[in-house]
């Protein structure tokens, strides 16, 4: 029964990787990690072809980092390749034909590795490669940011914080210290750590009705641990603007549907405005 669910799937990517690699040129290669783990990996180099849909976008390596049970072949590099850009992605240990299992060590290794070929064998600068990682994959994107902090720029897209609020919610309250301590000590995936050692430019993406990194039933976006990660991030780089009342202003902001959120921007724009003008009258 497992053999036929796992055949269509195996059909699937290699019709896709076959479409790709006629569409985009895209190349299959392989990497060692220095543990000696396999790593398999796709790019494509736009710097010397024809002009493409984002004109000059091809002299910058997009380096993209899956998901958790994501898959290059159908996932975050369509769009960077759709606008144009240089990609180079990869399958996490254990995902395609990618060796290894997908624990922290390893997965940084391969994301190391990763980056070695794009420097040395595809020969990009450390600032014309941008990482863009997405869910879980934000744990590798924001480590490397961390450890090469030439790179030109972060996206982080449905990231999280950490583990240990998304453990809370799927395990009652009297194994929650167990768990913890098991998170800890094995998946330790502290997001917002590495991104607040990381001083480039930073972009983060928050999915509003992400079922996955938010922490209430159902979710909300007041309980998007991508909040928790924006609010971290603010508060190390702006010390001085993250006050009391500015992260409870922005906590709120972040509750708010598009709609809302514009109605209150306009609001609080407005009644600066109004404050600026008392001001002046009683200047003079």
């Amino acid at each position: 029964m497992q053999s036929t669910k796992l055949l269509p799937s195996a059909c699937v990517q290699q019709i896709v990787r076959g479409s790709q690699k006629t569409q985009h040129g895209i190349q299959r290669i392989g990497l060692a990690t220095r543990e000696g783990e396999f790593v398999e990996g796709f790019y494509t180099d736009r710097r010397t072809s024809s002009p493409l849909p984002g004109g000059s976008n091809g002299n910058y390596l997009i380096v993209c980092c899956e998901g958790n049970g994501g898959y290059p072949e159908i996932g975050i590099p369509l769009v960077p390749l759709e606008l144009g850009y240089s990609v180079l992605a990869w399958n996490h240990p254990g995902f395609g034909s990618s060796t290894g299992m997908p624990f922290p060590k390893q997965e940084c290794n391969a994301m190391e590795a990763v980056l070695l070929f794009a420097i040395r064998h595809l020969k990009f600068k450390w600032n014309e490669i941008y990482l863009y990682g997405w869910s879980i994959g934000g744990y590798t994107a924001s480590w490397a940011a961390m450890n090469y902090p030439s790179l030109g720029g972060l996206i982080l897209d449905a990231t999280f914080d950490d583990l240990d609020e998304l453990a809370r919610r799927t395990v009652p309250n009297c194994l929650y210290p167990l768990v913890l301590a098991t998170v800890k000590q094995t998946l330790d995936l502290n997001n917002s750590a590495q991104l607040i050692a990381y001083n480039g430019p930073v972009r983060i993406i928050r999915r509003s009705d992400d079922e996955i990194i938010s922490t209430s039933e159902p979710p909300t976006r007041a309980s998007n641990r991508a909040n928790v990660l924006l609010i971290k991030l603010l508060k190390h780089r702006f010390p001085n603007l993250m006050t009391v009342e500015n992260e409870a202003l922005l906590t709120h902001y972040l509750t708010l549907s598009a709609e809302e959120q514009v109605m209150q921007y306009k609001m609080y724009t407005r009644e600066t405005v109004v404050a600026s003008i008392d001001y002046t009258m009683l200047k003079t």
